[in-house]
C-alpha cells in the first residue's frame, strides 16, 4: 500500500513476483538479487517523479528472462576483493543509467589502459570511479591501474587513481626549460641588437653569467637559448627581428630534449652551441630561404667561398692561435679552481677576457675586436669540456685544432649562432677519435 503508482514501480514488482512464482526453485539469494533492486529503482522513480527505465520494459507481461549462457567471455566482469573473477549479475546490465555507467566505465578503462568493471559483488563500489579493479590486478597491487607503464595512484580509496603529482613533476622540468631557453634566447638577442647592443659574442656570456647567480639548476637551457640568440641582425643579415629568431628558439627546444633526455655527447663543452647551431640552420633552410627572407648564398658569405685565401691571412690565423688554447687554459682552470658548472666558468672565463680587449683595444678596429672575441667564445667552449671527455692537458692542443676547423669554415655559414661551437665540437670529437683520452695529472 506504501508503493508508489508508477508504472516502473509496479512492472518491476510485478516482474520480481511472476519470477517467483514461475520458478519455485529460485534460491533466497536470487530472488534477493532481482527483488532489491527492482525496489531500489521504484524508490528511486517515486523520488525523481518519473520512471527512469521504461523503454526497457514492456508494457504488460513479465520481466525479460536472463539471456542463455555462451561461451563468449563477458565485457562485464566484476572483481571480488580477493581478486577472482565472477559474472555480473543479469539485473546489473538492463539498458538505463547502468548502460549510460558502463559506457562511461569502458571508456575510461580503454583511456586508462585497464579492463575495468562496471559493478562488482559489493554494490556501493560500482564503477572505474568507486574502486573496481582491472582484470588482472590481484593482491597489493589491485587497487592500481598502470598508465602508460607507470603508477598512478591507488583506485581502491574511492577516488581517481591518477597521481598529478607524479605527472606535473615529470611535465613541469620540460616545461621550465622550455621557458629558460625562450628567455634567455629573447635576452641575449635583445642584448646584442637592441639597447646596449654589445657584440653576440659578448651578449651569450652576459645572459649565462647573470642566470647562473639566480637559476643555477638550468645553466644548461639557458646556455642553450643564449647561443641561440646569437645570430647577427645585419653584415649579415641571419635574423631580422624577434618574429624570426623565435623559430630556432623553438627548434632548439625540440633538439634539446632529445640532448637531455638521452645524454647525447654529454661532457662536451661545445653540445649546448651545436643544439643552437642545428637549429638555426633547420630554420634558415626549411622556412627562412624558401620564403625568400634570407637568400640562399647566406651558406657561402655571399661568395665569399672563392675567395678563402684572402679571407684567411696571417694575421687572422695568428690572432685565433694566440687566443684561443689560452682562453681554453683560462676556462678549464676556472672550472677546476671554482668548481661551477663548466658551461658557466666558460661564460665567466669568456666575458672577462673579452670584456679586457674591448677596454684594452678601444681604438682598434672593429674587425680586429670581433675576430678576437670569436676566438675566445671558440677558446672557452674547448676549455668546457668535462675531463672525462678532454683532459687539462690535452686541451690546448684540441684548442690549436679547434682553429684550424674554424678557419677552414671562415667563409660559410657567417653570422650563424653556434658557429664557434660546432667548430669546437667537430675538433673534440675529432681529437678524442684520433688521440684516445688517458689519465692526466689534474684529475683523479
Amino acid at each position: 500500500g506504501l508503493a508508489p503508482r508508477t508504472r516502473h514501480g509496479d512492472l518491476r514488482v510485478a516482474a520480481s513476483v511472476e519470477r517467483l512464482r514461475t520458478h519455485p526453485d529460485t534460491s533466497q539469494q536470487e530472488h534477493e538479487d532481482c527483488f532489491f533492486p527492482c525496489i531500489s529503482a521504484m524508490l528511486r522513480a517515486w523520488w525523481a517523479g518519473a520512471a527512469a527505465d521504461d523503454e526497457s520494459w514492456p508494457d504488460n507481461g513479465p520481466a525479460p528472462p536472463p539471456p542463455p549462457p555462451d561461451n563468449r567471455p563477458s565485457p562485464f566482469v566484476a572483481a571480488r576483493e580477493n581478486g577472482a573473477a565472477e559474472e555480473v549479475p543479469w539485473h546489473k546490465r538492463l539498458p538505463g543509467r547502468g548502460a549510460v555507467r558502463g559506457a562511461k566505465t569502458r571508456f575510461r578503462g580503454w583511456f586508462y589502459g585497464g579492463d575495468c568493471s562496471p559493478g562488482g559483488g559489493n554494490s556501493s563500489r560500482r564503477g572505474f570511479e568507486n574502486g573496481s579493479r582491472p582484470r588482472g590486478l590481484e593482491g597489493a597491487d589491485a587497487g592500481r591501474v598502470n598508465y602508460w607503464g607507470r603508477d598512478i595512484g591507488d583506485m581502491s580509496n574511492g577516488e581517481p587513481g591518477i597521481d598529478w603529482e607524479e605527472i606535473m613533476g615529470r611535465v613541469m622540468p620540460h616545461v621550465l626549460e622550455g621557458l629558460a631557453i625562450i628567455g634567455a634566447c629573447y635576452y641575449s638577442y635583445g642584448l646584442a641588437h637592441y639597447g646596449p647592443q654589445v657584440q653576440p659574442q659578448l651578449a651569450w656570456t652576459i645572459v649565462v653569467v647573470l642566470f647562473s647567480l639566480s637559476t643555477p639548476n638550468f645553466i644548461e637551457p639557458v646556455a642553450v637559448g643564449a647561443i641561440t640568440g646569437m645570430s647577427t641582425r645585419k653584415n649579415p643579415r641571419i635574423m631580422p627581428n624577434f618574429a624570426w629568431i623565435s623559430f630556432p628558439m623553438i627548434l632548439s627546444i625540440l633538439v634539446w630534449y632529445p640532448f637531455q633526455k638521452f645524454k647525447l655527447f654529454e661532457g662536451n663543452g661545445a653540445r649546448y652551441g651545436l643544439v643552437a647551431f642545428i637549429s638555426t640552420n633547420i630554420a634558415l633552410a626549411v622556412f627562412m630561404m624558401p620564403g625568400n627572407v634570407i637568400p640562399w648564398h647566406r651558406y657561402g658569405s655571399d661568395g665569399a667561398v672563392t675567395r678563402w685565401d684572402s679571407i684567411v691571412r696571417f694575421g687572422l690565423v695568428a690572432r685565433y692561435l694566440a687566443t684561443t688554447p689560452l682562453t681554453a687554459i683560462v676556462t678549464r682552470l676556472t672550472k677546476i679552481s671554482t668548481g661551477h658548472h663548466s658551461i658557466t666558468s666558460a661564460a665567466a672565463a669568456a666575458l672577462l677576457l673579452i670584456s679586457l680587449v674591448q677596454i684594452i683595444g678601444g681604438g682598434v678596429s672593429n674587425r680586429y675586436i670581433y675576430d678576437v672575441s670569436s676566438a675566445i667564445t671558440l677558446g672557452a667552449f674547448v676549455g668546457a669540456c668535462e675531463a672525462t671527455v678532454l683532459q687539462t692537458t690535452d686541451v690546448p692542443l684540441c684548442a690549436v685544432l679547434a682553429v684550424g676547423v674554424r678557419l677552414l669554415m671562415a667563409p660559410f655559414c657567417t653570422g650563424f649562432a653556434g658557429k664557434e661551437a660546432f667548430s669546437a665540437f667537430v675538433a673534440i670529437v675529432s681529437f678524442n677519435k684520433v688521440r684516445p683520452g688517458q689519465q692526466g695529472v689534474f684529475e683523479d
